[in-house]
């Protein structure tokens, strides 16, 4: 058993080989960069997406997520490691990330927004599904087996359609709904968070917003959510929600 200082101060946990999963798509954005034209860089020059250009693929080392995971103490905010209290701030996830840590808040639980980038990544999917469906022979397995919508996978195949410097007005909100969907705040496998489309339709207004908060919290509870997991009983694996490559 390994002592865990954690929610109550004393829990424990058992010291299994846990896998820990990431939801966050950072791969398939850097793919995205590297075929970024000049119009579409100077059009993200001084707005809050500016900094994900530079990005590089991080993978999650997850015996030391884990390991940080089982350190963390609740009612610090902050890691205990030999002894020491490491806080990890919102401060922090600025600094990792160039996002803005001051503005308005980003709020994650608002109401889904009529919007053309969500009409066009749902009619991108529903495409695949009916291509999918129409290549399957029919009778030929008794389970229906089900169809993965990758919502994030629609959204670089319309990246490059719109890659043309006509459609750069287009591609910039796609992009941005890909970086708010599959790098900062992914909470389904591969899925899109409908309810942040508002923020995509006026790039410019983005960097009002204290993004760098709202990673923050969302890696707090997942943080917090996963060492609950851990404490209840033996588990094998965990999807991780947010930008849990922070950890």
């Amino acid at each position: 058993m390994v002592v865990m200082k954690g929610a109550s101060e004393g829990g424990t946990v058992e010291d299994c080989d846990v896998l820990l999963r990431s939801r966050c798509t950072l791969k398939k954005l850097v793919a995205v960069n590297a075929t970024v034209t000049p119009l579409q860089r100077a059009t993200l020059e001084g707005t809050m997406l500016e900094p994900f250009l530079e990005y590089c693929d991080i993978v999650m080392e997850r015996h030391l997520t884990l390991a940080l995971i089982k350190c963390w103490v609740p009612r610090w905010k902050a890691f205990r490691i030999a002894g020491r209290r490491v806080p990890f701030s919102v401060f922090d996830v600025a600094l990792f990330t160039g996002l803005p840590a001051t503005g308005r808040r980003v709020e994650l639980d608002g109401e889904e927004v009529e919007s053309d980038v969500g009409i066009a990544v749902r009619a991108r999917v529903a495409e695949w599904e009916a291509e999918e469906m129409g290549r399957r022979v029919p009778g030929k397995s008794g389970k229906k087996r089900r169809f993965f919508r990758n919502y994030v996978s629609a959204m670089v195949a319309l990246c490059e359609e719109y890659s043309s410097d006509d459609g750069v007005g287009v591609w910039m909100k796609i992009y941005a709904f890909m970086v708010l969907s599959g790098v900062l705040f992914p909470c389904t496998p591969y899925g899109a968070e409908w309810n942040l489309l508002q923020y995509v339709e006026d790039i410019d207004t983005m960097g009002e917003y204290a993004w760098a908060e709202a990673v923050w919290r969302v890696l707090v509870e997942t943080i917090e959510d996963t060492q609950r997991k851990l404490c209840e009983g033996p588990i094998s694996e965990v999807q991780l929600n947010g930008f849990c490559v922070l950890i």
